[in-house]
């Protein structure tokens, strides 16, 4: 998948995707701080064309964040007219939001841009993706589905907002923290290519991944590493992927599968509200969107109670 990642200079959401094996381009008016060839110095808009697949976008918020409001007297202007800047900065968020691209993740603290475009898709925290620290993001998303939070830990420790107008101020609050852009590669790469390979429908394999059962769907190889591609359900939207060197293999007997891809709605809320089978291979997006109203995508393996039974002893829960 061919990636534009735009206003960003930190590299780290060029790397994540980088890391699974896309085409990941990141382009600022900047040097990266992970120096590399896949860092474009230029105007971001200059760059945004339809031969990308994805767009995740950083406009600069100096002008748009309501957080900022208490400094704005003390801010730069670069055009002489504060209300001039604010509405370049108006006018450069949307041309991201209107790009000629199929899949866009606009990013930007809570900001006028919900009241001049409109509300944003999600609200994440840092403390979401295994940061303690609370810093509310925006993301007005495009053919995407939500982030799901990857690792939910202590601390509220407003670190961001304590900050007072200095010269590094406007670069540290727009950096993008690690675990938010993991997050972002590993849920939003399969969003192109969901079939599945056909010799893992012809031999099904499934893998114990943070302690859910899921299916193999595919593989790729990335620096002499084989990775397994992952089918996305209501939990995991976006699939994932994990090396085959690092996967356990769990042992599934496929005939107990319930085949959800042939039930009709009406089996398929009653199959969601039987409590011995919460468990359900999600195969496409309403099935997805089915279960988490339901909240029983806890694993990806329908069951009967006995397999159930035999599912939580293979992973010890």
């Amino acid at each position: 998948m061919k990636i534009l990642v735009a206003c960003e200079s930190s590299g780290l959401v060029r790397e994540a995707f980088r890391n699974l094996g896309h085409d990941a381009y990141s382009v600022d008016l900047i040097d990266s701080e992970i120096p590399s060839e896949y860092h474009i110095i230029s105007n971001a808009i200059d760059q945004v064309t339809a031969s990308y697949d994805l767009l995740i976008a950083f406009p600069p918020c100096t002008h748009l964040a309501v957080s900022g409001a208490r400094w704005f007297d003390e801010k730069d202007s670069f055009s002489g007219n504060r209300d001039s800047d604010q509405a370049y900065a108006v006018k450069f968020f949307m041309s991201f939001a209107n790009a000629p691209i199929k899949h866009i993740c606009i990013e930007n603290p809570v900001s006028i841009m919900s009241s001049k475009w409109r509300k944003p898709d999600q609200i994440i925290q840092p403390w979401m993706f295994g940061h303690g620290e609370v810093k509310a993001t925006c993301l007005w998303l495009k053919n995407l589905p939500e982030l799901v939070p990857t690792n939910i830990v202590e601390g509220r420790e407003e670190k961001i907002l304590s900050m007072g107008p200095n010269t590094d101020r406007a670069k540290e609050r727009s950096r993008t923290y690690q675990g938010i852009a993991n997050a972002m590669a590993s849920q939003w790469s399969n969003i192109m290519d969901t079939e599945v390979d056909p010799k893992y429908l012809e031999n099904r394999v499934f893998v114990n991944f943070n302690k859910e059962i899921r299916e193999v769907i595919g593989d790729w190889e990335l620096d002499e590493e084989l990775y397994y591609k992952l089918r996305p359900t209501g939990s995991s939207p976006g699939g994932g992927t994990v090396k085959v060197t690092d996967a356990e293999i769990v042992d599934v007997d496929a005939s107990l599968i319930i085949p959800i891809e042939s039930m009709t709605d009406e089996e398929l809320e009653q199959a969601l509200s039987d409590a011995e089978n919460e468990r359900l291979i999600v195969s496409d997006r309403k099935q997805a969107q089915a279960t988490r109203r339901k909240k029983a995508a806890k694993a990806v393996i329908p069951t009967t109670k006995e397999f159930q039974d035999k599912m939580n002893a293979l992973l010890n829960l």
